[in-house]
């Protein structure tokens, strides 16, 4: 199971099995769990509006308009000195920024990836190019229309880094799983994406690349691997 919700990632490994008890049907036997307590979507939205803001530095210095560190691991709080604050209003200018680039982390499809990838035109449903925001400095005067210039395939590869480190960490656990408790009986593993965020196509692309790296360096059987995605509707 990898469930990849809006706040945090979970895994959990197990196995199910037709039960020898006649009274149930199968049998669950959990082996172990992980995750990572930052890999969410809107915690990744922080954190895409973070590095738009750094690709946006000197004209926002300019302006004397502040960021807040966005809710993610391992930020360097000394990035941008003294325009790296605690306020409400400096929280703000990270939410706006975030709610500008919601549409290019949500409707991301594999044709607006590769148009991206080779520097041609594209279009996001709910993500407008070259959008005016109004933020404040920092002392709270509010600065309006500003244009952000984004580096969208910066801000893509950067994206994807971090959900291939997800996937990669989720397959280190599967790994040492089947290592320990997995016989040459099982023929075919099942994982479930779960979670809002694992409709990006980017979960689904990491997964299939993971997937196929897994299957060659499984020598002792052949495996089968099925990948099953669920979310709950809205």
């Amino acid at each position: 199971m990898f469930d990849f919700g809006g706040g945090t990632t979970d895994f959990d490994f197990g196995k199910w099995e037709k039960s020898a008890n006649p009274k149930y049907a199968y049998k669950m036997t959990h082996f172990s769990s992980g995750g990572d307590k930052y890999l969410g979507g809107e915690n990744l939205l922080e954190w895409l509006a973070f590095e738009a803001y750094a690709q946006n530095f000197q004209t926002l210095k300019e302006k004397d308009i502040v960021i807040a560190k966005p809710n993610y691991d391992r930020i360097n709080e000394q990035r941008f000195g003294s325009f790296m604050q605690k306020s409400s209003g400096v929280r703000l200018n990270l939410k706006t920024i975030a709610s500008n680039l919601r549409g290019f982390l949500e409707n991301l499809d594999a044709h607006i990836i590769e148009a991206i990838e080779e520097n041609e035109e594209f279009e996001i449903k709910g993500f407008e190019k070259g959008s005016k925001i109004t933020l404040f400095d920092r002392n709270g005067k509010d600065i309006p229309e500003i244009e952000l210039k984004i580096d969208h395939k910066e801000l893509l590869n950067l994206l994807k880094s971090k959900i291939d480190n997800g996937v990669a960490n989720f397959f280190a656990g599967f790994s040492k799983v089947m290592a320990e408790n997995i016989d040459n009986q099982c023929r075919a593993f099942h994982i479930f994406l779960g979670g809002n965020a694992s409709k990006s196509v980017l979960v689904k692309q990491a997964f299939e690349n993971a997937k196929e790296k897994q299957l060659k360096a499984t020598s002792k059987w052949l495996l089968k691997m099925i990948l099953h995605s669920f979310f709950m509707s809205r």
